[in-house]
């Protein structure tokens, strides 16, 4: 019995030593990464001490779609593709965590965020890609928690766990963080094909065969609630919040009204900059269908275009002090 006992508290010592090695091994690289979705764009921003003016939040259509060069000052691009209002929540905190915190921030708003298939949809689990910063934020440890008992579970147990399926590519941005550009914050168009006018028929013909009762969407509570908050932390911390609901050419928008009164609502009641991209205000992005990937990603033609819109619009409503 004794001798068994032995053995497991020398595999649990094992398993904690390799689970530390791993864990300072990939910190190590994670922290000296300044290139990628994953981490290395944030770490440029929270290390660079002449921090942009401002910074863009959103999701891929945020990501490959808004040029920082477009805009009058020192701008920095930190969208992530597959994230919505809980992740651009918890890197502000993080932002004010570490006493990072930009004059103006510009945010793409989604209203299909906003909403589900059923009165009571589920959260999101966008935080996830915030797990590095597990310990650097109460918002941020809070929100993990919350997805399930077993997540807590494997943060307290394993440190390495904060790496967990983003190993390769920390390693990957690593090398390429070596001839990085220190002045600019690392962007990239989705270059124009032949097949995206075709893409753009297929999503209709979608839209089409979605059965009627899926057509009718609901207010998501669980995941309206971060919006509000993102608000008032700007707010708080004398961030000038600028806010635009991104152009759709093919969406379904009987699904997506909900989202829609919900942010026109929201952005009217605190009196914020909201430009609405439509058809009225900026005909001409949606009246050629080559500039589009799909029925929300935009190519490089049109994207530099609408980079061109919101430079604009930023203009009339920057924070200058």
């Amino acid at each position: 019995m004794k001798k068994s006992l032995t053995i497991v508290i020398i595999f649990i010592l094992a398993v904690k030593a390799v689970d530390i090695t791993v864990y300072q091994f990939l910190k190590f690289f994670c922290s000296h990464t300044f290139i990628g979705q994953d981490g290395g764009d944030f770490n440029k921003y929270l290390s660079d001490k002449n921090p942009p003016a401002l910074v863009i939040m959103g999701s891929s259509t945020t990501r490959f779609q808004v040029c920082p060069d477009s805009f009058p000052v020192k701008t920095g691009n930190l969208a992530r593709s597959m994230t919505a209002d809980a992740y651009q929540l918890g890197l502000l905190s993080i932002m004010i965590h570490h006493h990072q915190v930009p004059k103006n921030i510009l945010l793409s708003l989604w209203p299909r965020n906003y909403v589900s298939a059923k009165p009571n949809g589920s959260a999101s689990e966008d935080i996830l890609y915030l797990k590095y910063y597990y310990d650097q934020s109460d918002f941020v440890r809070k929100e993990i928690n919350k997805i399930s008992y077993t997540e807590k579970l494997k943060f307290f147990l394993f440190q390495s766990y904060r790496f967990n399926g983003d190993a390769i590519n920390i390693l990957k941005n690593y090398l390429l963080s070596r001839n990085y550009h220190k002045d600019k914050y690392f962007f990239k168009y989705e270059m124009a094909n032949t097949d995206d006018s075709l893409n753009i028929l297929r999503i209709k013909q979608l839209h089409q065969q979605v059965p009627v009762e899926l057509t009718t969407g609901y207010l998501n509570r669980n995941q309206t609630r971060y919006l509000p908050e993102f608000i008032k932390l700007c707010r708080k911390n004398d961030i000038n919040l600028i806010c635009y609901f991104m152009p759709l050419l093919e969406e379904d928008y009987n699904f997506i009204g909900p989202g829609i009164q919900f942010t026109d609502s929201l952005m009217a009641s605190n009196k914020l900059p909201y430009l609405k991209f439509s058809e009225e205000n900026s005909p001409e992005l949606f009246h050629h269908k080559s500039w589009w990937i799909d029925g929300e990603h935009m190519n490089e033609l049109g994207a530099a275009l609408q980079s061109n819109i919101l430079a604009g619009f930023f203009k009339q409503h920057q924070q200058k002090k």
